[in-house]
């Protein structure tokens, strides 16, 4: 079963840790430590062989209800990492039993520059360096004389220490830079090293190897996963290069590479081969202030399916029935623009126009008023459509008043489409903002927002809906006594006919829209320490209050929750769960739904932890489910960390019907689950 399963992987698995075991001996040499995770302390050497690993196995005797997760998989992830005179680039492979020809891919190799691990190697250079000054003699001397010449209202200046440092300590004068250097570095600790590359480099704590390849944010082949606007190209895979270069305050990224691969779904729609190139060409870095031009250009392969729509023509004339979506082409172009001139304000626009052709077979546009230039290089035909999409956004810190606003709107037209982007909603515009305030520590924190948007731009549906939501909300947080949240938040959508004759018929009436849904909520809870014990107890409440325009859909439901977490002096930790969801709707059938979950983790020799819990959650004469897990975790020698988890879980369903005479109890849909999983987890 599970054993067999994961046999092949394991060997993989072992085979490869091996390999590490012996690479290390060869890169470290046999007198030098080697790190647990991470190239952190291997960082001076020229090659550090490194890395992640995780094998997981399933098997069930049922497939999960409403779950596309199969009875039995296995999957198998390896992130080894080489650093080399300390840059690190990571090879991310990921197997699965779910790879099939009848989907997207799941099986993925990427090989990369990993910017973790490349900001965690810096940081401890800077923390290493820190240590070293601040146990230098010199500089201590120093640290005394600007205690002892410090104003406690205000702060010495450089000029004013130096003069003290020169009549208190001569011999420490020298070292007045070593001291700078040490300010500087603790500035750098805690702060996102990523952005300050330029402050490392200036303090030497660079290799010209680190300083070449600190110019390269991103550097990727393989499978990557571009980001370069959220309208233009966001969360695609490419199977191809993903490339950032940002020597100075020049910025460049290209990206491309295949994005899907043919897959004939079913008997109406198919997946062409799709490629996809992008570009961004500015000034300034993505996270600072810049102003970037984007571009991008896809298209679909239509020789990629056997059957081509001229042949399926003749055969099934004007039925398309078959593969009723065409091989597409997409052209994106774009700006994005990001002020910060301080920490305090920040100001960001983008706005992009796209053209999709729907079907690249389609006849072609000849039209008088398209440049023939245009038509030469984007082609369209009369499936082809353009239209335009823009992002404003500004946010405000007032640290005077603890206060930090923001506000955005956003449009995306309803020709606008970017492959790069395929789930991306359009045909809407929306307005949001929000207010965050603080006060007293800010022990007490105050919350609003405001949101609207609406469809139907220009206008070419029937109808136009808006949706329309507000919200306050309030913490407390005083040391020393329970916490409190509270939120209140109504919602509505409303959907109004704009068709004038649609609007004139009995039927327009109807097809109007007006629900009207209020969240409220309240949570609570309380640490309480007796000795060595923490008692964590937490409450809350949810009600949901929805109205529509008929009744027929109204509903209500409160919900209640209990918490309480108890950690023992011993490594043991019990918690306990109790829930009732009291619904109501028309007619008034609905029971009420009571859950409880119990749990026992106990922690043995530091190293073995195993978690029992229960779980029962039951609604009266609707259905009722029960079940238990139990699941242990521990150290598998020098193979890595293993953890089982066996879980049972029992459901029926129950629908009472009363028809003449007494109800009638029929069930369906019972299940007996059992399911048994299996992690195995390795740093080196």
């Amino acid at each position: 079963m599970v054993t067999q399963m994961l046999c092949l992987p394991t060997v993989l698995l072992c085979t490869l840790l091996a390999f590490a075991g012996n690479t290390r001996a060869q890169f470290a040499g046999e007198g030098n430590t080697y790190p647990a995770i991470g190239p952190l302390r291997g960082a001076a050497l020229p090659f550090v062989f490194s890395g992640t690993s995780r094998i997981e196995g399933q098997n069930a005797n049922r497939v999960g209800t409403g779950s596309e997760i199969p009875q039995s998989y296995w999957r198998v992830e390896l992130v080894p990492t080489l650093t080399a005179y300390g840059v690190p680039f990571s090879l991310n492979v990921l197997l699965s039993s779910d790879q099939s020809n009848l989907r997207q891919n799941v099986d993925a190799i990427g090989l990369y520059l990993n910017p973790q691990y490349y900001q965690d190697i810096l940081r401890q250079k800077v923390s290493d360096k820190i240590d070293e000054l601040e146990n230098n003699e010199s500089v201590k001397k120093i640290e005394a004389t600007k205690e002892a010449f410090q104003d406690p209202m205000h702060a010495i200046s450089q000029s004013a220490l130096a003069d003290s440092v020169k009549a208190l300590a001569p011999d420490a004068t020298k070292e007045m830079d070593k001291f700078q250097q040490l300010q500087q570095l603790q500035d750098l600790r805690n702060t996102d090293i990523s952005k300050h590359l330029d402050d490392v480099k200036s303090l030497g704590l660079m290799t010209s190897t680190e300083s070449f390849f600190s110019n390269f944010p991103t550097l990727a082949l393989g499978v990557t996963y571009p980001n370069f606007t959220p309208l233009t190209l966001s969360g695609v895979p490419v199977t191809g290069a993903n490339i950032e270069w940002t020597p100075g305050n020049f910025y460049l990224a290209v990206a491309g590479g295949q994005t899907q691969k043919a897959v004939v779904r079913d008997t109406l729609t198919v997946d062409y081969q799709n490629t996809l190139f992008a570009g961004v060409i500015g000034f300034g870095k993505r996270n600072e202030s810049h102003f970037h031009l984007t571009t991008l250009y896809a298209k679909d392969n239509s020789s990629s399916i056997s059957s081509p729509k001229t042949a399926l023509d003749s055969t099934f004339a004007d039925t398309s029935i078959l593969f009723r979506n065409g091989p597409r082409a997409n052209y994106v172009l774009g700006a994005d623009l990001l002020l910060i001139p301080d920490e305090h304000f920040s100001l960001s626009a983008e706005i992009d126009g796209s053209m999709l052709t729907r079907d690249t077979r389609d006849a072609g546009v000849n039209n008088s008023d398209i440049p023939d230039w245009v038509r030469k290089l984007v082609d369209p035909t009369i499936s082809s459509f353009v239209d335009y999409s823009y992002i404003l956004q500004g946010s405000v810190t007032l640290p005077e008043s603890n206060s930090r606003l923001t506000a955005s709107t956003r449009r995306v037209g309803p020709g606008y489409f970017s492959l790069g982007t395929p789930t991306l909603r359009n045909d809407n515009l929306r307005y949001e903002g929000k207010i965050d305030q603080y006060f007293y520590k800010r022990q007490i924190s105050f919350s609003g927002f405001y949101r609207t948007e609406h469809d139907n731009l220009i206008p070419w549906k029937q109808a136009t809906t808006t949706i329309g939501s507000y919200g306050i909300s309030m913490g407390l947080n005083f040391r020393k006594l329970p916490y409190l949240r509270i939120s209140y938040s109504p919602y509505t959508q409303t959907s109004e006919v704009t068709d004038s004759a649609l609007k004139a018929s009995p039927q327009g009436d109807s097809l109007a829209i007006n629900n009207q849904t209020t969240l409220i909520s309240v949570f609570t809870g309380y640490n309480l320490v007796l000795g060595r014990t923490v008692l964590s107890t937490n409450f809350s409440f949810s009600r949901q209050d929805t109205r529509t325009r008929f009744g027929i859909g109204d509903y209500s439901s409160n919900n209640y929750n209990l918490n309480e977490i108890v950690n023992l002096a011993i490594p043991l930790t019990l918690s306990a769960g109790v829930g009732v969801i009291v619904p109501h709707a028309l007619p008034d059938t609905l029971n009420s739904i009571f859950t409880l979950d119990l749990s026992g983790s106990y922690t043995a020799l530091d190293v073995w932890t195993s978690t029992l819990g229960v779980t029962i959650a039951t609604q009266k004469n609707i259905d009722s489910k029960s079940g238990f897990y139990l699941s242990t975790s521990f150290p598998v020698w020098n193979v890595g960390n293993l953890e089982i988890r066996a879980e049972k879980n029992l459901y029926t369903a129950i629908s009472q019907q009363i028809i003449t005479g007494p109800p009638t109890i029929a069930q369906s849909g019972n299940y007996d689950e059992f399911l048994l999983r299996a992690t195995l987890t390795k740093s080196w």
